[in-house]
């Protein structure tokens, strides 16, 4: 999970490296948290895809339908993806409201009172 977390927090800084660049900084706090939003509602319906896909692949399964089933999981890939890009969006976009990721060695836990190194 470590070299995944990374690999996200990359693409984060990408990601909002390229929208300070078109969007430029927030203008307002309304403005931010519309498009943080914004981000949360796509992410979330991409997710809603995923759990029907996985259905889906339950009624392949059941009635023996590896075609089905194959197809399903194929699309529950896909979506999964698009929401993790989303959330990868979503996570830039509040970047640009409380500043850059912490060094990987180091994440925000609250429950520890701020920043903590990784064991």
């Amino acid at each position: 999970m470590t070299v995944v977390r990374d690999e996200v927090r990359d693409a984060v800084r990408k990601e909002q490296a390229a929208a300070e660049r078109v969007h430029g900084l927030h203008h307002s706090h309304a403005e931010k948290y519309s498009v943080m939003l914004e981000e949360l509602e796509e992410a979330e319906e991409e997710l809603r895809s995923c759990r029907r896909f996985i259905e889906g692949m339950w009624q392949g399964v059941r009635y023996n339908r590896s075609d089905w089933a194959v197809g399903h999981a194929c699309r529950v890939a896909e979506a999964a993806e698009r929401a993790a890009c989303e959330c990868i969006q979503l996570a830039a976009m509040a970047r640009k409201e409380v500043g850059p990721i912490p060094p990987p060695a180091t994440y925000y836990d609250d429950s520890m009172g701020g920043l903590v190194a990784d064991d």
